[in-house]
């Protein structure tokens, strides 16, 4: 309960600070990642935050701008969060086979 809370504060924080139009890296970098965190506090699921987080600085990224947060800080955040986002599901999906596969081997093992 404690961790949500502190999540939701963060959140709340980030949403009453924010300006969209902001050139600090403090608004620009910082605020966000605050955000972030706080989201994963409330929700505690990382998936989810990751590919929020991959998207939103995906969208706000201009490969080869002169500005060095969209140009090279919001890339390098969406490659990492879309690494994070196929190695969590990758990991996933490949438990989920071999407790399938487990499951099938038992299985086939009971009705000899």
């Amino acid at each position: 309960m404690i961790k949500r809370t502190l999540g939701l504060t963060l959140v709340v924080v980030f949403l009453l600070t924010w300006e969209p139009d902001a050139t600090t890296a403090l608004q620009r970098l910082l605020l966000p990642a605050s955000f972030a965190v706080g989201a994963y506090l409330a929700l505690s699921h990382l998936g989810a935050v990751a590919i929020a987080v991959a998207l939103l600085a995906g969208i706000h990224s201009a490969p080869g701008s002169d500005d060095w947060i969209a140009g090279w800080a919001y890339p390098g955040i969406a490659a990492i969060a879309a690494a994070a986002v196929l190695w969590l599901y990758s990991r996933r999906f490949i438990a989920y086979v071999r407790g399938t596969r487990n499951a099938r081997i038992s299985q086939r093992r009971q009705h000899r």
